[in-house]
């Protein structure tokens, strides 16, 4: 079963139209960033409401394709940790959030040593932090 990582701009995944990461934005990370690039062999064709079929482009990460934007959002399914820490730098730039699935949140945080190693914050120990803060 795959699991979909997404950078968007709401907490909830599926509410991503309400404040889209648009193509152009996507294009322009794309251009400024050396470890990315649009991936010439593989890519999703999606129909419009209207019949047309498009050709969305996956983006690759070093030479591997591990996102693809569609719908608002950037997406990648089953990321290993380092993709996702790479979607954590990514959605910083596009003033954007990194969830998962079932709406944890993925953060950058430093180790004991220095090193950045991902954390996970679930829904539940983010509504019992707000508890605790009020």
């Amino acid at each position: 079963m795959s699991y979909n990582v997404h950078i968007v701009r709401t907490p909830d995944w599926m509410d991503a139209a309400e404040f889209p990461i648009v193509r152009r934005e996507v294009a322009n990370l794309v251009e400024a960033d050396p470890e990315l690039s649009w991936s010439t062999t593989e890519y999703v064709d999606v129909r419009n409401t209207n019949g047309t079929i498009f050709r969305l482009a996956f983006i690759q990460w070093r030479g591997t394709s591990c996102f693809l934007w569609k719908q608002f959002q950037i997406v990648a399914k089953n990321p290993d940790e380092a993709q996702i820490a790479k979607m954590i730098r990514i959605a910083g730039l596009l003033d954007a959030m990194v969830v998962g699935d079932h709406g944890e949140q993925y953060t950058l945080r430093r180790t004991l040593f220095g090193r950045r190693r991902v954390h996970t914050i679930q829904p539940e120990e983010e509504s019992l932090s707000l508890q605790s803060a009020s």
